[in-house]
């Protein structure tokens, strides 16, 4: 079996070396699923989900993120604590996943159905995701 190391699986690299042990974290071996990581907490079982997307700083110039429809469709269904990321190479951006995405403009782009995402509704930066996740972590079960 051949592993190559996509930009996904850097992005789980960097995430579990700054999360620390107290998570594990699995990328999904299936190409068309709507996530890309699962990371479970090992003291207390709690999970959260990671659709990451890597893109060249030239699609960076938009005030529009897109996601595609049918996966978010599917997370609203089945993954409920779910963070989208769009890695570009200056900038990185995240939202975690609402029921109120089902209410947003969709379109279409290169040919597939996507929502839109408003960039000024996301966060900024990859330190605020780790806030994010460490204080989900912490919250009481």
């Amino acid at each position: 079996m051949n592993i190559v190391i996509d930009s996904e699986e850097k992005f789980k690299i960097k995430l579990l070396s700054d999360i620390g042990d107290k998570y594990l974290c699995f990328k999904s071996q299936h190409s068309f699923s709507p996530i890309d990581f699962i990371c479970i907490n090992k003291m207390n079982l709690k999970t959260f989900y990671i659709e990451h997307k890597k893109r060249k700083d030239a699609k960076c110039n938009y005030d529009t993120l897109f996601i595609g429809f049918n996966k978010v469709n599917e997370i609203e269904e089945h993954y409920k604590h779910s963070y989208y990321v769009w890695e570009f190479d200056e900038v990185f951006y995240w939202i975690k996943h609402s029921p109120e995405f089902l209410k947003l403009k969709n379109g279409y782009a290169n040919g597939s159905r996507v929502y839109h995402i408003e960039k000024s509704e996301c966060f900024i930066g990859y330190e605020t995701l780790l806030n994010e996740i460490n204080s989900f972590s912490n919250e009481r079960v």
